[in-house]
């Protein structure tokens, strides 16, 4: 079916009444989130779709896969997930985030975030890219979930400060030279929150910014021409009373010397925004940064009960069109398994790729 379909493409969009659109630019990044194997199970290729770069989380990743991405012309770049999971903060409590209150954080449905300044955990994880890097065959890496605790995805975030563990309070006094108040963590959150709060948001961003920083020591050490990238939250200082670095401590401008490429999650329906914002976020992150922009967008439908805006086939073409627009050099389709399992959404990732159609 996927090889008759990728045949016809052309034909089918002489009758498109869309004709008479914009055509979108050839990015140079044409890439897709997830394994391959759904559309070479059904008879296609990455050549067949144009898509030059394939992200996949690096656990899946093998060597045969890597070396058949690259046989079809694409690079491949692996996610590393750093400060989420459930399952690790239950195998190891010190890492499951405090709230002001001095509490566990909820999780938020699948997520739970990790805190970021655990020492032994940083090391690990950095251990571990460095590991990868070295016996892997890929083209890059991108940090994942490389923020404070936040589930950003949704019409409505829940946010919440924090970390305020013992690690972070002590890493925070010892980096902004203020003496805490003795008590209780709660006591010591409300103290920093009244009175320091500027200090504590720039403390947040600058641990970020450091395991970004350590990140491409390591990766660099072994793969000098690996790029290094992140998935960011699409978000700008008026969004949500700036808890882009209240909350999730991303200070794109303190990110972009640390890293070759940042790709925002630019999720339109999960967000409840326009699909016009998609190539404004990129824009503004463009000016933020001066770093290349491979925006991410949204192929995928969540169930029902999230309330999310539809992602059909119309959709999904507008949004990939606006994916590589605002400055963007590349996009990413999230997710390749969406575009396999839905005829029209496939077709639409040719058309955009290949530059056959708007």
């Amino acid at each position: 079916m996927v090889m008759i379909l990728l045949t016809a493409l052309t034909a089918t969009f002489a009758q498109d009444g869309g004709a008479s659109a914009p055509r979108p630019a050839r990015v140079e990044c044409r890439g897709i989130f997830g394994s391959p194997e759904s559309l070479w199970k059904a008879g296609g290729s990455l050549t067949d779709c144009d898509i030059n770069a394939v992200f996949v989380n690096h656990g899946e990743l093998t060597p045969e896969l890597i070396r058949r991405c690259r046989r079809e012309g694409a690079k491949v770049y692996a996610e590393f997930g750093v400060f989420a999971g459930a399952t690790t903060a239950e195998k190891y409590p010190e890492l499951w985030p405090l709230n002001e209150k001095g509490e566990r954080q909820a999780r938020d449905d699948w997520y739970l975030g990790l805190c970021p300044n655990v020492a032994w955990y940083r090391e690990e994880q950095l251990r571990l890219i460095g590991e990868y890097a070295a016996t892997h065959e890929i083209d890059g890496l991108w940090l994942d979930f490389i923020r404070y605790p936040g589930h950003w995805e949704v019409r409505e975030p829940r946010l919440e400060q924090g970390c305020f563990n013992e690690a972070c309070l002590e890493a925070f006094s010892r980096r902004a030279g203020i003496e805490l108040p003795p008590g209780s963590l709660e006591r010591r959150a409300e103290f920093i929150l009244a009175d320091h709060a500027a200090e504590w948001t720039r403390f947040k961003c600058e641990s970020i910014r450091d395991f970004c920083r350590d990140a491409r020591r390591v990766l660099k050490a072994e793969r000098p021409n690996a790029l290094l990238g992140a998935f960011v939250v699409p978000w700008t200082e008026s969004d949500h009373s700036d808890a882009i670095h209240r909350i999730v401590a991303q200070d794109f401008a303190l990110l972009a010397p640390e890293l070759d490429v940042l790709s925002p999650m630019s999720y339109h329906a999960m967000c409840a925004r326009p699909v016009e914002w998609i190539g404004q976020f990129t824009e503004y992150l463009a000016k933020q940064t001066g770093r290349e922009i491979w925006p991410v967008v949204q192929a995928t439908e969540r169930e029902a009960r999230y309330g999310d805006a539809a992602v059909d086939a119309t959709a999904f073409r507008e949004a990939l069109w606006q994916g590589t627009g605002g400055g963007a050099s590349g996009v990413v389709v999230f997710r390749l398994a969406d575009c396999t399992a839905d005829n029209g959404k496939l077709q639409v990732l040719q058309d955009v790729y290949g530059k056959r159609a708007p």
